[in-house]
């Protein structure tokens, strides 16, 4: 399971989670980053009980929820099962030492799995549907029991561990038996100074990524490339709570290219809400609140919507879609006959049917 495929995953599973709660504060969740790589690059944090508490989750899980009974077949069975190890999960937090292929400090050796470690923190006694994942003999670590891929899987070392009831451990071998090693160490774990930059985005934001290292090394678009080569780091912060609080840091080699590359996102990012589903009311208003600046070596973006206005747009999505769909589906109106006609022949004037 590659880094940027456990991102991909947890974001994905951030859309899907979403349902409905009470409100609770939010708090940078240290005690999963001492289980993290002690040389970690990339961290990851996901806030699912207040992404399922905000005011988007509740719209979106209650549109799950409606949705459930029109289901059919194997997907009928297994939707409650996912829903309910999703509500089993609270927060995910990820750590690796490297941002791309390869083993850090050696990128010019390719790795197809690089170091990575997922702390899932919830209730994962008996009963949850996440005990599914933990079948065959574990291997027991430390008085902790690990349990590995089949032996006939020889692309997966992805590795599960129950650390407690509260705390599943997913990762390669050695990562997962340094996060075990280091359980109970108040200084183990991720470095200060990400530690440091984490906390502040992890106590405004639902979903944060913290990374250090360029984006040259991440597998990408080869016309991207050039582009990602020129990023030395990456901070990123999405909150649902209040509405939407959308923060991005990226950090260029020089100041120019910050420069460059903010005129560049302002022109991206413009497009893309002129070309999605919404009109053009909606797509300036989302224009007026969409920031994009660069100091020194920085470029910044943010976006901030109140609750009402988050609500206003999701309403004004839905109904573009369902018009969209009612247009899909109607039956396109017959055409009348085209006809034409002919002058200047010996017998006179002539009509001529053309069918579509």
């Amino acid at each position: 399971m590659k880094t940027k495929t456990a991102v991909r995953l947890v974001t994905a599973l951030a859309i899907a989670g979403l349902a409905s709660g009470q409100t609770a504060p939010r708090v940078p969740n240290t005690a999963a980053w001492n289980l993290g790589h002690g040389n970690a690059k990339v961290m990851v944090g996901l806030d699912f009980k207040s992404l399922r508490e905000s005011k988007l989750g509740q719209l979106l899980g209650s549109q799950m929820r409606s949705q459930m009974p029109q289901q059919a077949g194997p997907m009928a069975m297994a939707l409650p099962l996912v829903m309910q190890a999703l509500n089993d999960v609270d927060r995910v937090f990820i750590s690796s030492p490297s941002v791309g292929p390869g083993p850090a400090g050696n990128k010019t050796k390719a790795a197809d799995n690089p170091p990575f470690l997922v702390v899932m923190e919830g209730r994962f006694g008996p009963g949850s549907p996440l005990g599914f994942f933990m079948t065959g003999t574990p291997k027991t670590y430390k008085g902790v029991n690990v349990y590995e891929p089949p032996a006939t899987d020889k692309t997966n070392n992805m590795n599960l561990a129950l650390l407690n009831e509260g705390t599943l451990l997913i990762g390669d071998p050695a990562s997962l038996h340094g996060a075990i090693d280091r359980q109970g160490q108040a200084t183990g774990g991720i470095p200060l100074a990400m530690r440091a930059r984490a906390s502040a985005l992890a106590t405004g934001h639902d979903f944060w990524i913290v990374l250090q290292d360029s984006l040259g090394s991440l597998p990408s678009n080869p016309a991207l490339a050039g582009a990602a080569s020129e990023i030395e780091g990456l901070e990123f912060g999405l909150g649902l709570r209040e509405g939407i609080q959308l923060d991005v840091m990226l950090t260029a080699k020089t100041e120019d290219t910050a420069k460059m590359m903010s005129q560049m996102l302002l022109s991206q990012l413009q497009s893309a809400v002129s070309s999605s589903q919404i009109d053009n009311a909606q797509a300036a208003e989302l224009a007026s609140k969409l920031q994009v600046s660069s100091e020194g070596k920085q470029l910044r973006l943010r976006l901030q919507l109140t609750a009402d206005e988050l609500e206003h747009q999701f309403r004004a999505m839905q109904t573009q879609r369902s018009l969209a769909q009612t247009m899909q589906t109607q039956p396109k109106p017959r055409m009348a006959a085209a006809k034409i006609k002919i002058y200047g022949l010996d017998e006179g004037p002539r009509e001529i049917e053309v069918k579509r």
